[in-house]
């Protein structure tokens, strides 16, 4: 049903990119490929924060301060737990030490509006909507468990970008998002997915 959701929202996201209207600050597209930091929050799978992330997006002005777009994230997070006894029913118990693994790859339709800024700075703030691949993996002994699943995406952002100089068709771009995701996995007490990440990569502008 996400899949299905996510691509009704590009269907109409790719119809809007028909308009053609330059934004007041000075370019029609922005293309970003920028390394994502995540931190998980909330009821958390795996509790380490993760350096291994990044990100792709596309943004087309549509307005004067308002561009859409689209996002490409994947995320891997790992967390090691030392031995302890699990009781897994009247008559099972487990003493083992584990590995935990979780992948997301968020697909995302985003809107942004640009606040006045100088000629570097372009602050904004934004919000993805869309959806999430999960991919929660348990390793112990020689046993592996793994299963995938897929929820609805929330993540609300703000940030700037920064232009080399003020005519310069490259820049940088630092960014902060909330994620939350409806993704649910009831054997391993997974009832939604959400992180604080961290962006910071390149930009074209053109």
């Amino acid at each position: 049903m996400y899949r299905k959701i996510f691509s009704l929202l590009i269907i109409s996201f790719l119809g809007i990119l028909n308009v053609n209207a330059q934004g007041g600050h000075g370019f029609d597209n922005l293309f970003t490929f920028a390394w994502d930091i995540t931190i998980p929050m909330g009821d958390k799978f795996v509790d380490h924060t993760s350096l291994a992330g990044g990100k792709i997006e596309y943004r087309k002005m549509i307005d004067h301060n308002f561009s859409l777009g689209l996002d490409v994230s994947w995320n891997s997070n790992d967390e090691y737990v030392s031995t302890s006894t699990y009781h897994l029913d009247e008559n099972t118990d487990v003493t083992t030490d584990l590995y935990k693994y979780l992948y997301t790859l968020p697909l995302a339709v985003t809107a942004h509006y640009y606040f006045n800024g100088s000629g570097i700075f372009q602050p904004y703030a934004g919000l993805g909507v869309g959806a999430l691949y999960s991919t929660p993996r348990l390793y112990f002994n020689i046993y592996q468990f793994e299963e995938e699943n897929w929820g609805f995406l929330l993540r609300p952002e703000v940030g700037t970008v920064i232009k080399f100089d003020p005519a310069s068709e490259m820049g940088a771009l630092v960014a902060a998002r909330y994620s939350i995701s409806t993704n649910q996995e009831p054997k391993l007490r997974i009832d939604n997915l959400q992180s604080l990440g961290f962006q910071v990569g390149l930009v074209w502008l053109y």
